[in-house]
C-alpha cells in the first residue's frame, strides 16, 4: 500500500519572535495531527521540508543579510519550533510518535547524508552526474530525487498556442522554470540515446525516455539496499 509523509505546513523560516509565532502554529498542528492521526496509510510526520539544510548551506545568511546575533536567533527559533521538544512533543502527546524534524537531515552532496535520517538526492539533475551515480548514493531512505522531462504536446497544446509549439520556442523556455534548463535534458539525450532530436516531437519522446531510465536506474539502486 502507500504510506503517507506529512509535512507541516511551514514553507519558510520563521522569524526570530518564536513565541508569537508557535501561538499561531500549534493550534494548526493540533487540527491536523487530530485530522489524520488514525488514518492507516500515515506514516509520519515531518516539521518542514528543506529549511534546515537550505540554512545551513544555501547561502541565505548571506542572501538576507543575517549574521552574528540576527542569525542565531532565527535559527534559535527555527530550531526550538521544529524539534521535538514542541511540534514532536505535540505529535507525542496526541499518541503518534513517528515524527522527524525536518527533511533531509543533511545535505545530498556529503557523506552523512548516506548514514543517517533521509536523504534528498539531487546529484542528478542539480549536480550534472550521471543516472549511475544513483547506484552510490543510497541513503537510510531516500525522500526526494528525479529527473526531468516535458510532456506530451497534446498537454502542451492546453496551455501554449500550437505556433510556439517548436524547438527554441520562447514560450517553451518561459515554461521551463528550472534554473538549469534544458541543458541536462539535452545532455542525457545525447549520453544515453547518442542523438540529437531536430523536431519538438522527437525531444518529448526522448525526454521521456530518459526519464523512465533514470527513474530505472534509482529505482533498482533503492530495492536492492
Amino acid at each position: 500500500g502507500i504510506l503517507v509523509w506529512q509535512d507541516m505546513m511551514l514553507a519558510n523560516l520563521v522569524p526570530s519572535d518564536r513565541l508569537a509565532l508557535q501561538y499561531n502554529v500549534w493550534p494548526e498542528v493540533v487540527e491536523q495531527i487530530y485530522r489524520i492521526m488514525r488514518h492507516p496509510s500515515l506514516a509520519l510526520f515531518c516539521g518542514n521540508n528543506e529549511l534546515r539544510v537550505a540554512w545551513n548551506n544555501w547561502g541565505w545568511q548571506d542572501r538576507y543579510q543575517l549574521h552574528g546575533s540576527d542569525s542565531a536567533s532565527v535559527i534559535d527559533a527555527n530550531e526550538r519550533l521544529w524539534s521535538t521538544d514542541e511540534i514532536g512533543q505535540i505529535a507525542n502527546g496526541l499518541g503518534r510518535s513517528w515524527y522527524t524534524p525536518t527533511s533531509p537531515l543533511s545535505n545530498w552532496g556529503n557523506a552523512e547524508g548516506l548514514r543517517s535520517g533521509d536523504l534528498h538526492y539531487w546529484g542528478v539533475w542539480h549536480g550534472d552526474s550521471a543516472f549511475s551515480s544513483f547506484a552510490n548514493n543510497v541513503g537510510r531512505f531516500v525522500s526526494e530525487y528525479g529527473f526531468q522531462s516535458y510532456p506530451d504536446s497534446i498537454t502542451l497544446a492546453h496551455y501554449i498556442d500550437p505556433e510556439f509549439l517548436y524547438l527554441g520556442s520562447p514560450m517553451l523556455a518561459k515554461r521551463q522554470k528550472s534554473y538549469k534548463t534544458d541543458k541536462p535534458i539535452w545532455t542525457a539525450i545525447e549520453r544515453e540515446l547518442g542523438e540529437t532530436p531536430t523536431t519538438l516531437g522527437r525531444f518529448i519522446d526522448c525526454s521521456q525516455i530518459v526519464q523512465a531510465e533514470a527513474y530505472r536506474q534509482a529505482i533498482w539502486a533503492h530495492r536492492t539496499n
